[in-house]
């Protein structure tokens, strides 16, 4: 039987490294469903779903007001994809980030139960996970075109991470992201947060957003273990 602790993780800068950006294929998506032209430079997207990518970007750009309703959403999710399997897929890299797979194999060894809280969408993910070569590590996902906040995924990890156990057991969920959103939203979810200081943010800007804990990168699986360890305590 699986650990009761289940790590989810974040994959962008958590779990892998993307060298490029899929900032057109947002441009892309919003001008075609929207008549509108916007741009992602200067605009950090670290730490959000693709749904809230679309509304942020277009405040940014000054369209507060637009009714974005659920089929344009869709629309927009479904152009997003399009543009970056046809464009973006040979120009961007996806490598695991040091120490990923080691902690991941780790994981496994030990009987933990492994899922994915992503922004991502769930083909793009799974794209994401296969050319980094982890996805064999995963046991299930929860998908940023599943819900319109980060936090909802958090609640609907509450949801099903429990069919994997027994009847009775109450696992304990622990949130694992490289940025202070992943933090926020895990919280809002009253779910603890590990921080993963290797992407964008440090381990300090990490722990003053709050994280539970927050760790210098994969590398040391046990360090990772005794974090779980500590938080699934509490």
């Amino acid at each position: 039987m699986y650990k009761t602790t289940v790590p989810l993780f974040d994959i962008d800068q958590t779990l892998i490294n993307n060298r490029g950006t899929r900032g057109k294929s947002f441009e892309h998506a919003i001008k075609k469903v929207f008549g509108i032209e916007v741009s992602a430079d200067n605009f950090s997207t670290h730490g959000m779903i693709d749904p809230e990518i679309m509304t942020e970007l277009l405040k940014y750009h000054g369209h507060d007001n637009i009714d974005i309703t659920k089929q344009k959403r869709e629309a927009y999710l479904r152009e997003m994809e399009n543009h970056f399997f046809a464009d973006g897929v040979n120009k961007l890299l996806y490598e695991p980030m040091s120490g990923a797979e080691k902690a991941l194999q780790y994981l496994v060894q030990n009987n933990y139960l492994i899922g994915i809280l992503t922004g991502n969408t769930e083909k793009i993910s799974h794209y994401k996970l296969k050319a980094a070569r982890l996805d064999s590590y995963c046991n299930f996902g929860l998908f940023g075109d599943q819900v319109e906040r980060r936090t909802e995924l958090s609640e609907l990890a509450k949801e099903k991470v429990p069919e994997y156990f027994p009847s009775g057991v109450k696992p304990k969920l622990i949130i694992i992201g490289d940025s202070p959103r992943d933090v926020h939203a895990a919280h809002e979810a009253n779910l603890p947060a590990i921080g993963i200081g290797a992407g964008n943010y440090s381990v300090k800007e990490l722990l003053d957003a709050g994280a539970d804990a927050a760790i210098e990168s994969l590398e040391n699986p046990e360090i990772l273990i005794s974090c779980l360890e500590q938080l699934t305590r509490i």
